[in-house]
């Protein structure tokens, strides 16, 4: 996550208790960073149009009706920068995912992730490429979290990043959340477990798991030993991936039992997975020798 200079003597104190939304003394300076990014997201050195046709198009996007011009701004870029008050956040994040230029955009991404964190606020700013308004955690979870996502496998680590985003995004879908994570393991356990299968999904790693365990010569084995020194068996790891595929109920449209994942379900889903994905990614399965 982007942060402000850790020496700050202005730095929050680590009970800070952080602020949802905008409080009253965050408004302004929200305010003047939009102002300042619509004209700083994209090269205006030969041409304004570039900048009134972004804030057109972002106004658009969020359903923001353009109002009277002020201030020499545009229309739209009136309306993005008065916007409600509980509204800045969502403009702000937009700017993030949208401006055009990726130098730009982290320039822009630095500036308002030190205005959060010196206001207390609940939300930060990821420190990817594609940075958006992400909930603030605790900085041991967070480093865990974003380590996980670095250390795994390309594919499943950009499934992990998703995942994170529809989960703890400052606009979360539950739903888009845990079917990512279920796509993480998917990506570093098919490979893994089921290399020759056709359409491998996380039922086929089970389906193989659960025969290891029958089997009277198993194949596979943790790295964590059992209560005799050994090698573990996969039992707890089938546990907890059958946890994270059961669990997926969004999936099973038109059965009896499909509903919609919670935010709960998808925060624990997330975490699970990171872990599994960490897991498999680093030798915690191996085929025994």
């Amino acid at each position: 996550m982007l942060e402000a200079d850790p020496n700050d003597l202005l730095s929050l104190p680590p009970d800070d208790v952080p602020f949802e939304g905008v409080p009253e003394f965050l408004e302004p300076s929200l305010r003047d960073w939009i102002r300042e990014a619509l004209h700083d997201a994209v090269d205006t050195r030969y041409s304004r149009e570039d900048s009134h046709r972004f804030a057109e198009l972002l106004a658009l996007r969020l359903r923001i009706a353009p109002r009277t011009a002020s201030l020499g701004l545009t229309p739209h870029q009136t309306a993005l920068v008065f916007v409600g008050r509980q509204e800045l956040l969502r403009v702000s994040n937009a700017i993030l995912r949208f401006a055009p230029e990726v130098n730009r955009r982290y320039r822009l991404a630095q500036r308002l992730a030190g205005l959060l964190q010196a206001a207390g606020s609940a939300y930060e700013v990821s420190g990817d490429l594609e940075p958006q308004l992400v909930q603030r955690l605790d900085p041991s979870v967070r480093d865990a979290v974003q380590r996980g996502q670095e250390e795994a496998l390309p594919t499943a680590g950009e499934h992990l990043r998703l995942a994170w985003i529809a989960a703890y995004g400052l606009e979360p879908d539950a739903n888009v959340a845990y079917a990512e994570a279920v796509r993480a393991v998917e990506a570093v356990a098919c490979p893994l477990v089921v290399p020759n299968a056709g359409r491998p999904t996380l039922g086929s790693v089970l389906t193989a798991l659960r025969g290891d365990l029958q089997a009277a010569d198993p194949k596979w084995q943790l790295v964590i030993p059992d209560q005799d020194g050994s090698p573990a068996g996969v039992g707890a790891l089938v546990g907890m991936l059958e946890l994270l595929w059961h669990g997926h109920r969004s999936r099973h449209a038109g059965s009896a039992s499909a509903r919609s994942s919670t935010q709960e379900e998808a925060e624990a889903a997330y975490m699970l997975a990171a872990t599994l994905v960490h897991w498999m990614s680093k030798g915690a399965l191996s085929r025994r020798a």
